[in-house]
């Protein structure tokens, strides 16, 4: 999954750049055209947004383009819009012309800062953006969103996991999400039916209100 997100940002950023580009920033002038802000994770969380800075790293690595990260400062262990919109102002007074937003937790800082920056490309990855006072979600010309089906991709998951020869496989998810729970459900019938067609295999199912566990053998 975390190697599906990558490539898939990485050709996303492929695609948008043929219309926003037209030149890139010199390092020594310390202007970067594309920057990640985290969602307060560091970029080696093993999830999102290690995946996400992978994605853009390689593209611009590529592209010949500069890039780096910022990583909010959270307060009480909460995301702060408002901190976020002033890393996406520094983003902006350094040059990007391209932001890459990873997970749901910055939907709104997104939808603000593609208003208030509306010269500037916004990416939100795996969420849809929407203002602070509504859960719908709203269209700006100037932000993408990469959205993923959960069961689809835990489907996947599970399926390459048994061709790859695993035969103890496991999904811890939380307990409280729509989505983990998906990604989960998918993940089961992956595995289920890449064992059945391709190995023969007997399958034993075990579920758990917050882990879905499993043996092929």
């Amino acid at each position: 999954m975390k190697k599906f997100i990558s490539i898939f940002l990485c050709v996303t950023l492929l695609a948008a750049s043929a219309l926003a580009f037209s030149g890139c920033t010199g390092a020594k002038e310390l202007n970067y055209s594309v920057v990640l802000i985290t969602d307060g994770g560091t970029v080696n969380d093993g999830a999102y947004n290690e995946s996400a800075w992978k994605g853009v790293s390689e593209y611009a690595e590529e592209a010949g383009l500069t890039y780096r990260y910022y990583q909010p400062v959270l307060e009480d262990d909460k995301l702060n819009n408002d901190t976020v919109l002033s890393y996406i102002d520094l983003a902006v007074q350094s040059g990007a012309q391209y932001i890459v937003m990873p997970t749901s937790a910055l939907e709104v800082a997104a939808y603000e800062g593609a208003q208030k920056h509306n010269d500037v490309k916004f990416i939100l990855v795996d969420g849809m953006p929407h203002t602070a006072e509504s859960d719908e979600a709203v269209r700006a010309d100037n932000l993408m969103c990469v959205t993923f089906d959960e069961l689809q991709s835990g489907f996947l998951a599970g399926y390459n996991a048994v061709v790859a020869g695993n035969t103890k496989l496991g999904y811890f998810g939380e307990y409280y999400s729509d989505a983990s729970r998906k990604y989960g459900a998918g993940f089961v019938q992956g595995a289920a039916y890449a064992a059945i067609n391709r190995s023969n295999g007997c399958i034993a199912l075990l579920n758990k209100k917050i882990c879905c566990c499993f043996a092929l053998g």
